[in-house]
């Protein structure tokens, strides 16, 4: 609640949202199983700083990127300090948050991909399971039961097309009467390729780093604060 009363402090001295702080955009309580649960709606955000040097290959990040993106959480500090007398005290990289994902294809916000999972078994029955969850009729080993089978689904999505090219590979090795030779092959092939992926991999993230749009905010402000006496 402490938390709830900073942001919402942060939000009404910052009407054109020009002071580099994440925004509350609602809060409400949700009575379940294990008590009641304070939750907070906030807008959509992208990334945070440790992704992206993930994405630079833990290189670092270009000097003028830097001074763009410190612009940005100095705004956010000078903001709380002077304007609202607040500290903030957990200055990380997690709590740093670009204002969108790094690549946009992975933005649910931009890219078509479905929000929601195409209809299945197993997406019924993580859908309903989550409807029970929520009205309290399951135990918690079932919920956590329920997320690892959905966290499953969605990684079979991803990966579908990788498995059955894996699969058609296999598939002509054991049909050749050369095995030896043919499956020396194929390691040769798949080693080029994984060879190539990982520099088509490290050239897509250059450019996606060269366009990524660097303003940020400064986010978690329930326990990083608090009023000086």
């Amino acid at each position: 609640m402490d938390e709830i009363t900073i942001l919402k402090q942060i939000a009404e001295g910052d009407p054109d949202d020009k002071k580099c702080m994440v925004k509350l955009l609602d809060h409400f309580k949700h009575s379940g199983p294990n008590g009641q649960h304070v939750c907070m709606v906030f807008e959509y955000l992208g990334d945070n700083l440790l992704t992206l040097i993930k994405y630079s290959d833990y290189r670092g990040v270009p000097l003028h990127k830097v001074k763009e993106i410190c612009y940005h959480v100095l705004v956010g500090l000078d903001y709380l300090h002077r304007h609202l007398s607040i500290i903030y005290t957990d200055l990380k990289l997690e709590n740093i948050l670009l204002m969108s994902m790094i690549d946009l294809l992975k933005d649910p916000t931009k890219s078509r991909a479905p929000l929601i999972l195409p209809g299945g078994k197993d997406n019924d029955a993580s859908e309903s399971g989550y409807a029970k969850a929520l009205n309290g009729d399951i135990s918690r080993n079932q919920k956590k039961n329920i997320r690892r089978k959905a966290k499953c689904v969605a990684q079979k999505c991803v990966d579908r097309d990788e498995a059955d090219a894996d699969v058609e590979t296999s598939t002509e090795v054991e049909a050749s009467p050369n095995t030896r030779l043919n499956v020396r092959s194929v390691e040769d092939q798949s080693t080029s390729s994984v060879n190539g992926s990982k520099r088509g991999n490290c050239t897509t993230r250059q450019k996606l780093l060269a366009s990524i749009d660097l303003k940020c905010k400064l986010v978690d402000s329930g326990n990083a604060c608090f009023y000086p006496l």
